[in-house]
């Protein structure tokens, strides 16, 4: 299972226990308001990196890079807390 640290008061470090063993993914707290829908991101990614071949740790890694990159964008759009930067990577290239 995955344990999101999003809502953490300190560091967004995520825990995944699979296949008995305990997996640490640190963060770093990124200043923006608009992070509405990363979890169902989240989720997305490891199911895509997974469909790519990716192991299970591997999947959860890469996800999580890419959802920071995500929020680290700083996206604004429209009023309230709004979306991630889904096409960030498009983008930077």
């Amino acid at each position: 299972f995955l344990l999101k640290g999003g809502h953490a008061l300190e560091a967004p470090t995520d825990y995944l226990y699979y296949a008995g063993k305990l997996y640490v993914f640190p963060g770093k707290r990124l200043d923006n308001p608009n992070c509405h829908g990363t979890g169902c991101t989240l989720s997305s990614a490891i199911a895509s990196y997974c469909a790519l071949g990716k192991t299970i740790p591997e999947a959860v890694e890469l996800a999580k890079a890419y959802l920071t990159g995500a929020i680290g964008d700083n996206l604004a759009l429209g009023k309230g807390v709004g979306p991630l930067n889904h096409f960030y990577k498009l983008r930077k290239s």
